[in-house]
């Protein structure tokens, strides 16, 4: 079973390992470095 959470700045660097390695290939942009992570997620945090 999964169970979801809200997100918190500390999942910043999981958020970073999901985006990079084979699943960029994917999705077709590059790998997301650990500062453009922590901003993904604030941006996030912001507009919810």
């Amino acid at each position: 079973m999964i169970e979801l959470r809200e997100l918190t700045m500390a999942d910043a660097p999981a958020l970073q390992r999901i985006y990079r390695g084979a699943t960029v290939t994917y999705i077709e942009r590059r790998a997301l470095t650990l500062d453009e992570a922590v901003d993904l997620v604030a941006n996030t945090l912001a507009c919810g």
